[in-house]
Order: structure tokens, then C-alpha cells, then sequence
């Protein structure tokens, strides 16, 4: 790095009000998208193509909300002394990992039925279970 490079110094009080900004952003925007039915899911990889092109096909009447849990579980409240509807506290005890939250006005049926159609296959990754057997001969003589 160049000497010039190491001396330019970032306004901190800028960057956190950016950050404060998008908190609060997330977080109206949960609460604005809070739907009688609510589904919370996990992937391995949520932020790939694949989850994208799976977000299309809901996007006409849901919406999917990815990134911090505990943002997510501020929103819908922790407790059930600081929840914003009855009981939705539990749905936020569900956020835990590589969680995502779906707010939808679509039947219980439809959404499941899309979950369980939707399947994709990608390239094998470091840790990923085989789905099939392969059996090498040890003959090579036709090689």
C-alpha cells in the first residue's frame, strides 16, 4: 500500500449513520410486511442464484426477508411483553442460524406445495452428501 494510501482516513460518523439508516430500513420494512401467514426457512446457500430465480416465482404476493435475525426478532419482538401482534414473539424464537423469514397472504397448501416442487441441483460443494452411488471397475483394459 501506497504511503498516500495508509493517510486517508473514513468519516466514521458517516459510515454508522449509513449503517443506522439501513437498520432502521429493514427493520420498518418488516414490520410494514407482517402477514397473518408467516414461514420461517433455511437454505445452505440463500444468497445464490438458484434462491433468487426461487424468489421470483413467489414475488407477485410474498415477500422474503434475509439478513440479521436478531434485527428480525427486534421487529417482531423478543418477548411477549414487546410483540407487535399476539404471539408473534414465538416466530422470532424460530430465527436461529441461516434463517429467513416469508410473509405471505398466499394459502398454506399453495406454499408448501412450491417448497416441496422446487428443487434445483448445483454443483457439489466442500461437505455435500452424494445423491448417488458411482461404482469404478477396476478392469482398464478396454481403455
Amino acid at each position: 500500500m501506497g504511503s498516500s494510501e495508509s493517510h486517508n482516513q473514513l468519516n466514521q460518523s458517516i459510515n454508522q449513520k449509513n449503517q443506522i439508516e439501513s437498520f432502521f430500513d429493514f427493520f420498518f420494512r418488516l414490520i410494514d410486511s407482517i402477514s397473518p401467514i408467516m414461514y420461517v426457512f433455511s437454505s445452505e446457500n440463500m444468497r445464490n442464484l438458484k434462491f433468487k430465480q426461487f424468489r421470483e416465482q413467489l414475488k407477485a404476493n410474498s415477500r422474503f426477508f434475509l439478513g440479521s435475525n436478531k434485527v428480525m426478532q427486534v421487529a417482531l419482538g423478543r418477548s411477549a411483553s414487546d410483540e407487535i401482534i399476539p404471539n408473534i414473539y414465538k416466530v422470532s424464537k424460530l430465527l436461529r442460524g441461516d434463517a429467513g423469514l416469508l410473509c405471505t397472504n398466499l394459502p398454506k397448501e399453495e406454499v408448501e406445495r412450491i417448497f416441496n416442487e422446487y428443487e434445483d441441483y448445483d454443483f457439489a460443494r466442500t461437505g455435500s452428501l452424494a445423491i448417488e452411488t458411482v461404482e469404478l471397475k477396476e478392469d482398464f483394459s478396454n481403455i
